[in-house]
């Protein structure tokens, strides 16, 4: 008997679409806890696991979590290529499991790389040691993957001599197209910057995050000016919003204590940064955007330090609704910011030029827009001195 040539075809369309379809594995778990062993469904029993993150890393596939149970996991790790697309780090309790950075440190010594797409991380401790066999750590962490977002972490130096040859530079760098979202996170006294978004393309949203700087001395490297360091560091059309974060310094006591040199920088081509309900105490500089336009700063707090809020060739920004109170500028304009707008911010404090304008001889003649602020200014006028 003929079959159909019409049904036989259509058939062989049908089975060559089912072969041709990908069937995508259901996504696994997969648990680590530094003894080597877990039970079926929690971090207790007697099923061999791995002891290592890393090696668990290389089991997983787009869209698996690696659960990690409580202990302490000395080693580097790395997050990369399409095989680890969407993979999930999630400490079983946030704050329990440790990553510790070796004493040898490989490549750019970076403890955590994520170069991999849509990886989350959750709830990890990264720690770098600063006394015995150690080697300073340049990244806690280091995105150059898109859509990286991380919960919860604590990042912070392991020992006392927190300002030494080794502890760590940079909590963390995200850089060469790298996209970041960073929330609740804990980062304590890194010796460079806090948060480095760095070059085109790259850019972070950090919300509900505690940037500390409080070496409590200098630490063996000894006493020196303030190091060029910064809570959040901006830079080279790298872009991006800082959300309801708090930045601390320790306030000069002396010699040996260390003061963190800018709290907030966005600079050279960073146009379009938003920072907003922000919180910065005792920084030297607090807040800088310089070399780049349409900045947004607002309902933030500055106190502490010796400049509030600095804009150096800086347009088309917006300045509205802060606190700032420091004891020189708490906002000054050099002469290349123009076009920019401050709206009833509190600049009062004990210096004689609270509000700052480089623009111009008098309030008529500067070229950016002053209404509602409180202070006392140079030129005269652009602030309302406050009430005696």
């Amino acid at each position: 008997m003929r079959r159909s040539t019409k049904l036989l075809g259509a058939s062989m369309l049908l089975l060559g679409l089912v072969v041709a379809s990908p069937v995508g594995a259901a996504a696994k778990t997969i648990r680590v806890d530094d003894d080597g062993t877990v039970g079926a469904t929690s971090c207790k029993g007697k099923v061999a696991a791995a002891a290592s993150i890393q090696v668990a890393l290389g089991k997983a596939r787009p869209g698996d979590t690696v659960l990690v149970c409580p202990g302490s996991y000395v080693e580097q790790l790395t997050v990369s290529g399409v095989r680890r697309t969407g993979v999930t780090i999630q400490a079983v309790t946030t704050g329990t499991a440790k990553v510790v950075a070796p004493a040898s440190l490989a490549g750019a010594s970076d403890l955590v790389t994520v170069d991999a797409d849509t990886v989350k991380i959750r709830g990890l401790r990264l720690l770098a040691p600063t006394a015995s066999s150690c080697q300073q750590v340049h990244a806690m962490l280091a995105v150059t993957g898109t859509g990286t977002i991380v919960t919860s972490p604590r990042i912070a130096p392991k020992g006392t001599d927190t300002y030494g040859s080794c502890g760590y530079d940079t909590g963390i760098t995200v850089s060469d197209g790298g996209t970041l979202k960073l929330m609740k996170a804990t980062i304590i006294d890194f010796q460079s910057n806090g948060v480095d978004v760095d070059g085109a393309g790259s850019r972070a949203r950090i919300s509900g995050t505690t940037i500390s700087f409080l070496h409590a001395t200098a630490g063996s490297l000894g006493p020196g000016p303030t190091p060029p360091s910064a809570g959040v560091w901006v830079v080279n059309g790298a872009g991006g919003r800082v959300l309801g974060t708090t930045i601390t310094s320790r306030a000069s006591t002396g010699p040996e204590s260390l003061v963190l040199g800018q709290g907030i920088v966005s600079s050279v081509g960073a146009d379009g940064f938003v920072i907003d309900g922000v919180t910065v105490t005792d920084a030297d500089e607090a807040i800088f955007l310089g070399g780049s336009s349409g900045a947004s700063l607002r309902d933030s707090t500055v106190t502490g330090g010796s400049i509030g809020v600095f804009l150096a060739i800086q347009t088309g920004s917006t300045v509205s609704n802060n606190e700032v109170h420091v004891t020189g500028n708490a906002i000054y304009l050099d002469s290349g910011s123009t076009g920019n707008t401050l709206t009833d911010n509190d600049a009062s404090g004990p210096f004689s030029a609270d509000c700052y304008d480089s623009t111009g001889g008098s309030a008529q003649t500067v070229q950016n827009t002053w209404t509602g602020n409180v202070g006392d200014s140079v030129p005269t006028g652009i602030c309302t001195p406050p009430a005696p």
